[in-house]
């Protein structure tokens, strides 16, 4: 006989912030309260969540309270599973809430289906609180359910993937506990093996488990590989080894590849950290488990990416075999087919007309593309060819690491060349046969305004019609009938949008130069409109600011004030459309389109500017999904050596004719300040991590504070700032260190860092000049270029590193790493400090090997903007 009809265990460890309110979510349960047992279980907290427990206990006769020294999360349910009185058992995180028809929506179900499941799941929602207040929103795993109440067995339903305690379970002798030696997926196991007993779950549509999303938990402790990639494989292991002496459960199968998917997408899967053999033995025990999933589980797990799916099935390395006919390709593993492509979709990722040529540029998105070669080409009226095929960032698919190969094109036709009329027709090629493309998704078309009619725009004497798909037709044509299709297509959109209609009236009869930079940043932009302003008087010449204007007119001299254009200002607009360059030192869309998106595709047919990108640093995170040119609207870009030249044309997919090696503008001010005095001061200025960034409210940033603090780049800091040792060396050699965080984390941080300054260390706001510095310490920031450009001595100082090669930024690899770069590398402050030593004893001078590639770095030549100016003047575009 039981004493209560349920038992809710809630382990609790330093909660008391939060205990309260999970403990009054259970008093407010529209059940008979006194009918349920409350089991708080201190797991040795060192806050007063003891005393609140007690008081509770001393008020409710149903609430009981047990103290036991720290031993985990499983063993502290294990001891409420011992010390459950209820016929039934519910587990609650002591920060977590639950509906108040909970209980009764799940003792209602088992008292129907009681002999059916010994678990029974419940919604599951996912509860945020921000200074506008709480927000609740459903898992998306309860739509696996249907949202219908009912039992469903797992081998007809086996994605489910129940690996949250959102569930009650009969309390039997036969109950599978916890796994003890599981710091994570300890839920996912226990609710498998405990599912598995019947094969059976129930689902109740009915009630909810409130998961407080706020707080730092295990699942961010263990969400890096650093942490996760051992422990992971001994999850998926120790379940495959409890069905060792059958075929694995398809159930089992899709809950061991749920782990996988989440951290597949996320970047959180592969131990990049690991040495080469420690990794080979990680890639093989990860394949066994891989091979031990079905290609037809992993094809029909509904919340995997179908092109991740093939991923999978692809790191189980087993021969993939292809057949193909005139319809498609089939591919076949192990004798059994599952996959087949018959859409052959192409992906366009650019048209438009530039220096006088029709442009496509695109990739093939057909499955499986290692396997098997896809090829496209292009029909030009009755003569065909085969195009160049490149590796495309987008097989940086939907993540930040290769995922599944496809293949880059760019077609490219001058219109010069055209003596009356050509059709255009792409197509795809396998072996000998010729597909039709069956399915278009384009990304970006700067030649068709986007969701009109128009399907024929006019650029110079010609007339481009899309005809369908990859099919186009272009065709020299008359002022008469030019002017006809112009004023046709402005019709259209000013029905569609009279204020955006009336710019595109707007005739270009002007050369038109634009430069911009970002809010509030004097950068490369504003040099380079400084020294260009009074050149050429042909050349109209504006800059671009988003801030108040007194804040930045003291930059300028009177005659360069008449020409400063507020953002997206009716001015800007004007000029934006008859602009023949626009230098930009921030590459996105929004940093100089005073248009948004929607307008931008009502107008782009009367646009003819080039964007110069006149980078703010130099590219050397390898981030192919940010700056390739397939993403990017950069069509000119200024670089300052020959590495990223290389870099952008093999890794980017850049034209080596559109980078020119000039140089920043912004170095000509370096260049006045090569001589100032040296202090007795270093400069460590790290970047950000994206892992600890929530997002962003307009401007600002936001950063989780909880997360930031727990980070292994805070404690590097904080171990910095702490050292004995280091503080020791400081003071012997009488010396300075300056802290200088990046603006991400500074914005919101800065006063808890600066708790941290010391007699020898201060967090400073702005950093001095970077050449009166002795030393600058960073980790892959790109400042470290500047230095570079002084000759500086650089050290590397990364304590984050294996976290970093793991996926806690927004890129995990450098195209010029670190071994390659320009000073010694640490992880730790003793290591940091033993670098120092070295340059000391080399007079504050960078060691040889690091000055002669300091040297050797940069090729440009002197007169940054002058040299900018002219190569621009001279290939002045003509205007239509």
């Amino acid at each position: 006989m039981f004493s209560y009809d349920i038992s809710i265990v809630i382990p609790v460890y330093n909660a008391a912030t939060v205990l309260p309110e999970t403990i009054e979510s259970l008093i407010k349960q529209n059940y008979r309260f006194e009918n349920i047992q409350i089991l708080l279980i201190d797991d040795g907290s060192s806050d007063n969540s003891g005393e609140l427990c007690i008081e509770y206990a001393n008020n409710y006769t149903n609430i009981e309270y047990f103290y036991k020294e720290n031993s985990g999360v499983s063993d502290t349910r294990n001891r409420g599973i011992e010390l459950a009185s209820g016929e039934y058992i519910l587990f609650l995180d002591s920060d977590d809430m639950l509906r108040e028809n909970t209980v009764k929506s799940v003792l209602s179900f088992f008292g129907k289906h009681k002999d059916e499941v010994d678990v029974v799941a419940y919604k599951l929602e996912l509860y945020y609180e921000n200074e506008d207040g709480v927000v609740i929103k459903e898992h998306p795993r309860n739509a696996n359910y249907n949202k219908q109440t009912g039992v469903y067995p797992v081998d007809k339903f086996p994605y489910l993937s129940q690996t949250t305690m959102n569930i009650c379970l009969r309390n039997t002798e036969d109950i599978v506990k916890f796994n003890v030696n599981l710091p994570f997926c300890e839920d996912a196991t226990f609710n498998t093996l405990n599912i598995m007993r019947k094969k059976k779950v129930g689902y109740v549509n009915g009630g909810g488990y409130l998961y407080r999303q706020s707080s730092y938990s295990s699942v961010n402790k263990y969400e890096s590989p650093v942490m996760a990639s051992t422990l992971l494989l001994e999850y998926a292991e120790n379940l495959i080894n409890q069905f060792e002496t059958e075929k694995l459960p398809k159930y089992v199968q899709s809950i061991i590849l749920y782990e996988l998917r989440w951290r597949f997408q996320g970047k959180h899967l592969f131990p990049e950290h690991l040495h080469k053999d420690k990794r080979e033995e990680w890639d093989q025990r990860f394949k066994s488990i891989v091979n031990n999933i079905d290609n037809e589980v992993i094809m029909n797990q509904p919340l995997l990416d179908k092109y991740h799916k093939f991923a999978f099935i692809r790191f189980k390395e087993k021969n993939i075999d292809v057949i193909q006919n005139n319809k498609g390709l089939y591919f076949f593993q192990e004798g059994k087919q599952f996959a087949k492509e018959v859409d052959f979709e192409i992906i366009t990722t650019d048209i438009r007309i530039i220096n006088n040529e029709f442009i496509i540029m695109g990739f093939i998105k057909s499955i499986l593309q290692e396997e098997v070669e896809v090829n496209i080409g292009v029909y030009e009226n009755n003569s065909f060819k085969l195009l160049e095929l490149k590796n495309s960032a987008y097989s940086y698919h939907r993540k930040r690491e290769y995922s599944n190969l496809f293949k880059s094109f760019e077609y490219k036709v001058p219109l010069d060349k055209i003596e009356k009329e050509l059709d255009i027709e792409l197509v795809l090629k396998v072996g000998d046969v010729i597909y039709p493309i069956k399915k278009e998704f384009i990304l970006r078309d700067r030649l068709f305004p986007a969701d009109t009619s128009i399907n024929k725009v006019v650029k110079g004497n010609f007339a481009i019609t899309r005809v369908e798909k990859l099919n186009f037709n272009i065709k020299k044509i008359n002022l008469q009938q030019k002017n006809d299709i112009i004023d046709q297509n402005n019709q259209i959109i000013s029905s569609i949008n009279p204020e955006v209609g009336e710019y595109r009236l707007i005739s270009q009869t002007k050369k038109i130069w634009l430069y911009n930079d970002r809010v509030n940043i004097a950068d490369n932009g504003y040099f380079q409109f400084r020294h260009d302003f009074n050149k050429d008087q042909d050349i109209e010449k504006y800059y671009i600011y988003d801030c108040e204007k007194s804040e930045i007119e003291h930059r300028f001299t009177l005659e360069q004030q008449k020409n400063l254009v507020k953002f997206g200002s009716d001015e800007h607009k004007k000029l934006f459309i008859k602009a023949q360059y626009i230098f930009t030192s921030y590459q996105g869309f929004v940093e100089y389109s005073p248009f948004d998106k929607d307008e931008f595709n009502l107008i782009l047919d009367k646009l003819d500017f080039q964007v110069v990108y006149l980078q703010h640093g130099v590219l050397h995170c390898h981030a192919p999904w940010i700056y390739s040119r397939e993403v990017t609207g950069i069509d000119k870009f200024i670089v300052s050596s020959q590495f990223e030249k290389d870099n952008l044309v093999q890794k980017y997919l850049y034209d080596k004719n559109n980078i020119f090696i000039k140089g920043m503008p912004r170095f000509e001010e370096y260049s006045l300040k090569k001589d100032i005095p040296q202090s007795n001061k270093i400069l460590f200025a790290p970047s950000w991590r994206s892992s600890v960034v929530k997002g962003k409210e307009g401007n600002n940033w936001k950063i989780d504070e909880e997360k930031l603090q727990k980070s292994e780049y805070f404690k590097g800091i904080l171990e910095m700032c702490q050292s004995e040792y280091f503080k020791v060396f400081l003071d012997s050699n009488n010396l300075q260190l300056d802290i200088q965080l990046h603006p991400i984390i500074n914005s919101v941080m800065w006063r808890k860092f600066e708790e941290l300054s010391t007699e020898r260390i201060n967090f400073v706001q702005t950093a001095e000049e970077l050449n009166s510095y002795l030393i600058f310490i960073t980790d892959f920031s790109s400042f470290v270029f500047d230095a570079v450009y002084y000759k500086k001595p650089i050290l590397y100082f990364i304590p984050d590193y294996d976290y970093f090669l793991c996926g806690n930024h927004s890129y995990s690899k450098l195209d010029l790493d670190i071994e390659n770069g320009f000073g010694e590398f640490s992880q730790d402050v003793e290591s940091l400090i033993r670098g120092i030593n070295k340059i000391k004893n080399n007079n504050y001078k960078p060691l040889d090997k690091f000055k002669q590639r300091m040297d050797v770095f940069y090729n440009f030549e002197e007169n940054t903007t002058e040299n900018i100016y002219n190569e621009f003047r001279k290939n002045s575009f003509k205007l239509n």
